[in-house]
């Protein structure tokens, strides 16, 4: 939207328009707005920029501009490319994580699998002297608790430090290239502890087939069997 002070001046910038603010419309419908209309000395404008309203379709606008002959570029429709890729971006790291955490919680089951078959004398002890099917599955699901505890420091370590070392690398780059240097990457405490507790919570979740294994031996065949 222009006001009509604005529209009279286009004829004087040697725009296609007239006086009238209503050959302004005319002119963008036909197609004529950048037509000479002015003297032979005037002046032409490779780019226009329209600010649209806030609410109104830039899809719509953008269409309509190249529905008269004219290259539109939407910095609403780039952002909402931009969107898309980190939308993209995240999906991926996403599956990169599951995979991860699929493979990790493998391993805590393997571990605690191979260490019921080579305690089976420890288990059948432990029954043998009173210790219940509970308790034995307790002492399982806190050795897994540890895994995942030990698992999830070392997690957030490493990930603390590769942080640090991008960082260095890209405050470097905006030192040369004279840009403003900022700390790209943010670590707040209840991320840390929303992490580790995630990483504890797998464990257990891994551990609870292993525990309920290493309950159910029986003492007496694992006393006979060693």
């Amino acid at each position: 939207m222009v006001t009509e002070r604005t529209a009279r001046k286009f004829s004087s910038a040697g725009l296609g328009v007239g006086n009238d603010p209503a050959d302004l419309f005319s002119a963008l419908q036909s197609g004529d707005f950048f037509a000479p209309g002015g003297a032979a000395d005037s002046k032409s404008y490779p780019r226009v920029t329209l600010e649209t309203h806030p609410y109104a379709s830039h899809e719509a606008i953008v269409d309509s501009v190249e529905a008269l002959g004219f290259r539109a570029y939407s910095f609403a429709e780039q952002f909402k490319e931009i969107r898309r890729f980190f939308v993209y971006f995240y999906l991926g790291m996403s599956v990169v994580g599951l995979i991860a955490l699929a493979t990790a919680s493998l391993g805590i089951i393997n571990t605690m699998v191979m260490s019921i078959t080579e305690r089976r004398r420890e288990i059948g002890i432990l029954k043998s002297l009173g210790a219940d099917e509970r308790e034995i599955r307790l002492a399982f699901l806190t050795e897994s608790a540890v895994i995942g505890a030990i698992g999830a420091a070392i997690g957030i370590f490493l990930g603390w430090l590769g942080t640090r070392i991008a960082a260095f690398v890209m405050r470097l780059i905006m030192e040369r290239e004279e840009m403003v240097v900022y700390d790209p990457f943010a670590l707040p405490y209840w991320l840390i502890l929303l992490a580790f507790s995630f990483g504890v919570v797998v464990a257990l979740l891994a551990g609870l087939y292993p525990a309920a294994r290493a309950a159910r031996v029986d003492p007496v065949e694992a006393l006979r069997s060693e």
